[in-house]
Formats: C-alpha cells, sequence, structure tokens
C-alpha cells in the first residue's frame, strides 16, 4: 500500500501524490542515514505515519527529499517525480498519511 500524500499550495490547489511502499523503504534503509533528517524521519514508521508539515516546515522537507535523492539508487524516478510535483509551487501544507 502506498503513503498518501495531499499537498495543499499557496493558492489552495490540492495536488495527490502516492509514495510506494518501495520507495519508503529504500527512503529508511540503513544506507541513506535518514536518522539526521528532521521532517522526513517523522515517515519512518510507514503504517503510523499521519502527519502535517506547514509552510515553513515544507522548505525543510524538499531540501531533506533532495538530499537524501542521491541515495536512493533504485527508485529514482518516482522519487523525483514526486519531487517534482512538490517543487511546482509554493506549499502551503503537507499531509501523510499510511494506512
Amino acid at each position: 500500500m502506498a503513503l498518501d500524500i495531499i499537498v495543499v499550495f499557496d493558492d489552495n490547489e490540492t495536488q495527490f501524490l502516492t509514495m510506494s511502499e518501495a520507495l519508503h523503504s529504500e527512503i529508511f534503509s540503513a544506507s541513506t542515514r535518514w536518522s539526521s533528517y528532521k521532517e522526513l524521519r517523522k515517515l519512518r514508521d510507514y503504517y503510523k505515519a499521519n502527519i502535517s508539515i506547514n509552510s515553513t516546515e515544507s522548505y525543510t522537507f524538499l531540501h531533506e527529499l533532495s538530499d537524501i535523492a542521491s541515495r536512493v539508487k533504485v527508485n529514482t524516478i518516482e522519487l523525483n517525480e514526486i519531487k517534482k510535483s512538490l517543487q511546482r509551487k509554493k506549499i502551503k501544507k503537507l499531509r501523510m498519511t499510511g494506512d
């Protein structure tokens, strides 16, 4: 099951994204050193993830996603699509929900 990401941009446009369990597992593998990322590590528990990230925190989250992308080797296309979608406009808030 995918991790649902609901993005609300400053103009109140809403976009729905998903993060596959495979990408989540790769991001949080031992090789990525994920624990140093303040916002990203909130998603560590895939099935309990139910977090909101505000506009200010979204900048940190995007920076962390970009930084960890260099350590993601298998699911790069999916991660790049998520980053691209999140970078299109200024984010008002993000909500991430697991199953």
